[in-house]
């Protein structure tokens, strides 16, 4: 219930920002090169943030679920 609040606390902070900040700056990422509003580039920054965090939790928690299971069977193969 926690994250829920910080993650509505972060983009409520976030979609403020970007309200606030309209004008269109110089973005340079690499090779490109583009136009954007700050704003819209924090929100984008945390959406990917968001998507890469969420991404890496999955895989954490399968891996730990494969560990689980083959501990469960070599405890049940090798009983004392």
């Amino acid at each position: 219930m926690i994250h829920i609040v910080l993650i509505l606390i972060v983009a409520g902070t976030v979609l403020t920002f970007s309200a606030q900040n309209e004008i269109p700056t110089t973005v340079s990422f690499l090779v490109w090169q583009f136009e954007l509003s700050p704003g819209l580039a924090a929100a984008v920054a945390m959406l990917a943030g968001i998507v890469l965090m969420q991404l890496l939790a999955s895989l954490r928690s399968k891996q730990q679920a494969g560990s689980r299971r083959s501990l469960e069977s070599l405890s049940r193969r090798y009983r004392w």
